[in-house]
């Protein structure tokens, strides 16, 4: 490098020094709200597809559960209950949902999933213990 050239640097280096810093926050809080957007949209994506299955008649494409899902019930102390939302669930305690293979536990808990969604005062949570990996 030239003599001139390191001064013109030294000279410049201050105001694009300053210009970085003020544009700094102003470039990172925007930088922020677009990872956040895109973020939310993620979430709202996964979110959104627990009430997509595939059925035994629609092994290709994902169906709403609107479609297809009847209302369960559950026996609570001996007595038989419709649940239409997680609220109608009594909470003293932990729960255990219990059937046989193909008897609607991941369908009836991913209709519970939905139906919170669409009040929108939670958001659920919703995995399946055999999509779990050791990973």
């Amino acid at each position: 490098m030239t003599v001139e050239l390191l001064a013109a640097a030294r000279v410049i280096s201050k105001p694009i020094n300053d210009l970085y810093e003020i544009g700094k926050d102003r470039f990172k809080s925007k930088l922020q709200k677009v990872k956040t957007n895109s973020n939310i949209n993620k979430i709202h994506k996964s979110i959104s597809s627990v009430h997509k299955v595939k059925t035994i008649w629609q092994i290709d494409k994902a169906v709403s559960l609107k479609r297809f899902y009847y209302p369960s019930s559950l026996t609570i102390d001996n007595k038989k209950t419709n649940i239409n939302s997680i609220s109608k669930i009594p909470t003293n305690g932990n729960i255990v949902i219990q059937g046989i293979v193909g008897q609607g536990k991941s369908i009836f808990l991913r209709y519970l999933s939905y139906q919170e969604i669409n009040i929108g005062s939670r958001i659920p949570i919703f995995f399946e213990l055999r999509r779990i990996e050791k990973k």
